[in-house]
């Protein structure tokens, strides 16, 4: 079992399909249900997380890199020297692009022709963005409707687009900071 943890509900609904993914079961769901979310209040989360990994608890923690420069840095940062029981990921730049690099998912999930997906998502500078205008464009009025909507309800989509729609296998052939990290969640589930 893994638990996990992430800036909202979104990350929750990718981490479980991840988890699937690499041959694990998911456990304890760690984000926040009340409170603050997004990257600052998981920041404060992580030390927390690092601590029951040390002992023996199995977690998953994603983040979105946004506009860092580099992972590895912020890695460091939030977690030195962590237990190999922990499994802290940065989505580039957010992980919407690696929803949006399921072209076949999120093509039939919003209902769009798969050539409106990006051939590249993680060199999006907006992929929650890209993946909203994609949805405003979309043959369904309930999902053009939805992704004009209020960040929650744009987020309740995409959450839903992550657990029904989206396949991470076929999603880590174009995003490769998604590949790497189903690659370490594997040796993680083992």
């Amino acid at each position: 079992m893994v638990d996990y943890c992430g800036e909202g509900p979104v990350d929750a609904a990718v981490a479980r399909r991840l988890i699937v993914a690499a041959g694990g079961r998911p456990g304890t769901d760690y984000v926040a249900r009340r409170g603050p979310r997004g990257k600052g209040a998981l920041d404060e989360r992580i030390r927390g997380l690092v601590i029951a990994a040390r002992h023996g608890l199995r977690v998953l923690v994603l983040r979105d890199l946004d506009e860092d420069p580099c992972a590895g840095p912020v890695v460091r940062r939030l977690a030195p020297n962590p237990p190999s029981t922990l499994c802290l990921r940065l989505a580039v730049r957010a992980v919407e692009a690696w929803l949006l690099a399921d072209h076949d998912g999120m093509a039939k999930g919003l209902t769009v022709s798969p050539t409106a997906l990006p051939a590249l998502p993680e060199t999006l500078a907006d992929p929650k963005g890209e993946l909203r205008r994609i949805g405003k464009i979309s043959r369904d009025s309930e999902v053009r409707r939805l992704c004009a909507g209020t960040p929650q309800v744009f987020g309740g989509l995409t959450a839903a687009l992550a657990t029904d729609c989206w396949d991470p296998c076929r999603a880590a052939r174009r995003a490769p900071s998604l590949a790497r990290a189903l690659k370490r969640l594997r040796t993680l589930c083992r």
